[in-house]
């Protein structure tokens, strides 16, 4: 059972606090647990100077139940990690809950951010790539880690609902906004509902529901399955280059947001060494989880065997054709879901195969004088042109990661570092869940 601290102090209490301060916080709400019960405005407070009483807090089952009287500021404690709030009540007692699987996902979040954030903001430097392209402050020196405790405690907070389909969650990625903490810091908060963060146990469990996982894509990719890894592990300091590279430049130098730096020294791996036939081998996913991943593999959906459980693909693809839309759809995907209905026709020992497809991301402004055919702008453009045809054409869903990574850190102006890929492998692992026990399903035909 988890252990919840709760302090409280009455408006007189507060008289210390700026108000000029709060008016400058942003406002969020925390999430009811009934319709019926009236939605409280809060602010976040960054200022730390709480006065006041203790205030009752009580575990029912798994939600977290606070009576609240008006005109309070509450600093709630789990473990080392605190959150401090201002609020004005329309009702002098006031019921508030945190839904079960919102406090399941902000506990799975906090446990590992405690574990690595002291490591990643002491070891956190990113090697330049070594030519024109770097921008954003890449290079060898230190730069804050890309993770906060906001990276996911913004939509724990939020009054934000559970995505309950899989059209609903990748809307929630493509509407959702970038918010900024500071120059160097921010934070993405999805539209309208919300996804459940996962421990590496539930990814494992998961992924477990399928006989094959496959991206196949250029270097975003590849950064893709690094997130993914770095979720299996549980490791965000390592867990997202490969275990057995004998290069020990690589482990010394690419650490943390370093894993993603597109320096050679980083990438001084075979693509191949993700390409994992049973977990266990790699490290991850022990009892009974059983699934292959395959990056880039010769066929998306993977080898042909009698295997009932479904399969999932990620096709990715942009840059490597210009980011011209009938290059891409002429030289990608219409090759890659001819291979993939090819082998749905053919493998009738294999399950359905759910394909998904990611188009463009949002590069850094500084590199639109160098790269003008992959600006927002252009990026906007390809998407809907793009997502629309693989829709229309294939029945096949986009996973729109325009928003998640415009103004995100960077490593160069075009890849984006743990935060980002973590969460491009958590929005996937959501639609996995969901696609099973066949919710939403879209076979191949």
């Amino acid at each position: 059972m988890e252990n919840v601290g709760i302090v409280a102090a009455t408006s007189a209490d507060t008289s210390h606090t700026s108000h000029s301060h709060l008016a400058s916080v942003r406002t969020t709400h925390v999430a009811l647990a009934h319709p019926s019960i009236p939605r409280l405005s809060l602010q976040r407070v960054q200022s730390s100077r709480i006065r006041g009483v203790a205030l009752a807090g009580l575990l029912v089952g798994f939600s977290v139940i606070v009576w609240l009287p008006s005109q309070l500021s509450i600093q709630i404690f789990r473990g080392d990690v605190s959150t401090n709030y201002t609020y004005t009540s329309p009702n002098a007692t006031t019921l508030v809950a945190l839904p079960v699987q919102a406090q399941a996902s902000f506990q799975a979040f906090t446990e590992v951010w405690q574990r690595w954030h002291s490591v990643c903001n002491r070891s956190n430097m990113v090697l330049a790539r070594g030519d024109s392209t770097d921008v954003a402050g890449a290079g060898l020196g230190w730069r804050p880690w890309s993770l906060s405790n906001f990276s996911y405690d913004s939509t724990a907070v939020h009054d934000l609902p559970e995505c309950s389909t899989v059209e609903e969650l990748l809307m929630s990625l493509r509407r959702g906004t970038r918010h900024h903490i500071s120059n160097t810091s921010s934070y993405f908060v999805p539209y309208n509902c919300t996804f459940r963060w996962y421990s590496k146990d539930s990814a494992c469990e998961i992924s477990s529901r399928y006989s094959d996982i496959g991206l196949t894509g250029d270097s975003l990719s590849r950064h893709h399955t690094q997130g993914l890894f770095m979720i299996y592990t549980e490791d965000w300091k390592y867990g997202g280059i490969p275990l057995v590279s004998s290069n020990q430049a690589l482990y010394d130098n690419c650490v943390c947001d370093g894993q993603f730096s597109e320096h050679e020294i980083c990438r001084d791996y075979g693509q191949s060494m993700f390409n994992v036939n049973d977990p266990h081998s790699y490290g991850i996913c022990y009892d009974s989880h059983n699934f292959a991943f395959r990056y880039n593999g010769e066929q998306p959906a993977g080898p042909c065997r009698d295997d009932l459980r479904p399969r999932i693909v990620l096709l990715q693809g942009a840059s490597h054709m210009g980011s011209n839309l009938n290059r891409t759809i002429n030289e990608f995907v219409i090759p890659r879901m001819t291979q993939i209905n090819e082998f749905t026709r053919d493998c009738t020992g294999a399950g359905p195969v759910h394909v998904l497809w990611s188009g463009m991301n949002s590069q850094a402004r500084a590199l639109d004088p160098l790269y003008p055919h992959q600006s927002r702008e252009h990026a906007t453009a390809f998407n809907n042109v793009v997502d629309e045809y693989v829709e229309s054409v294939y029945g096949v869903q986009s996973m729109n990661f325009e928003n998640l990574t415009a103004d995100a850190a960077v490593s160069d102006g075009f890849h984006y570092l743990s935060e980002v890929n973590i969460l491009k492998a958590m929005y996937l692992l959501n639609v996995m869940d969901m696609l099973t026990p066949g919710q939403r399903a879209r076979r191949v035909d």
